[in-house]
């Protein structure tokens, strides 16, 4: 009989076939790595932000998520390692929105993989306000994209659009303004929403599944029409000139601003793959 302690051993000596875990519902988890896994890359997408809503004469879009990807990280087959999903930021009411969480995958508290969520979009009774709610940052990766700024509204009661989720190599595209119009995404990030004089549509979420085509901006003037969304990621809500209602794409999209109410960002999401050869931001990152 084999005895009991030597089984582990066994097993981790064993390379385990190609595979993967994705972790879509925020909040905090532990996972454990797999046997015969020794080596796993990640991508962390971080929450987007909220939009503002009625506060004050001008209400900002929120900011995109950002992505950050980390490739070859040694592993103990049986180690736990603690993921934590950002949530999405809400849209504001009478009040400026609220930033979207971080997403991160950490080994005793020491972060592997770390992205920013977008900022929050606020609001202004007077003047010209600078922005909408920033974008998530990379921190300095493998490779990644910040999330697109917020859209600016400059005039009374109007909505700008929420910024597109970073890209696997290129930054999401900012959300429209009354005098600039939404971006497109690039490196494979979403693009921003468009401005509406009511509220802006939501940006442009970005997938987990690797680097693919850049979101794409509908920039039909004040359409409020959500960014395309990244990678295969899902686009944002039209806001169709009804308020609050350009609500962020998965993963990472940031919300509109609403004269009224403002939206919701997006969720984040981690991705981890394993297996030879397997890499991001494109090699065979999506093969199960």
């Amino acid at each position: 009989m084999i005895p009991a302690s030597v089984i582990p051993l066994i097993f981790a000596s064993v390379k385990a076939p190609p595979g993967q875990v994705e972790f879509t519902t925020t909040g905090t988890t532990s996972w454990t790595v797999p046997y015969g896994v020794e080596s796993i890359s990640v991508v962390c997408v971080g929450g987007g932000g909220g939009g503002a809503g009625n506060n004050g004469s001008y209400d900002l879009g929120g900011g995109g998520g950002g992505l950050s990807y980390e490739n070859s990280i040694t592993v103990t087959p049986g180690e736990s390692l603690t993921v934590i999903v950002g949530a999405g930021g809400g849209g504001g009411t009478t009040a400026a929105g609220s930033a979207g969480g971080a997403s991160r995958l950490q080994r005793s508290a020491v972060d592997l993989c770390h992205a920013l969520g977008g900022g929050a979009g606020v609001g202004a009774n007077s003047g010209s306000p600078v922005s909408g709610g920033s974008g998530g940052v990379t921190l300095g990766y493998d490779g990644g994209g910040d999330g697109g700024g917020g859209g600016i509204a400059t005039l009374t009661s109007n909505g700008g659009g929420g910024g597109g989720a970073g890209g696997y190599s290129g930054n999401g595209g900012s959300g429209g303004t009354n005098s600039t119009t939404a971006a497109n995404g690039s490196g494979g990030g979403g693009a921003g929403g468009q401005y509406n004089p009511s509220a802006g549509g939501g940006g442009g979420g970005v997938g987990i599944d690797g680097e693919g085509s850049s979101g794409i901006a509908d920039t039909t003037a004040l359409s409020g029409n959500g960014g395309g969304g990244g990678s295969g990621g899902t686009a944002g809500t039209n806001s169709g000139g009804s308020q609050g209602v350009g609500v962020g794409g998965l993963y990472g999209g940031g919300g509109g601003g609403g004269d009224l109410t403002g939206a919701d960002g997006a969720d984040g999401a981690i991705r981890i793959i394993w297996g030879e050869g397997r890499a991001f931001p494109s090699t065979n990152t999506a093969d199960a």
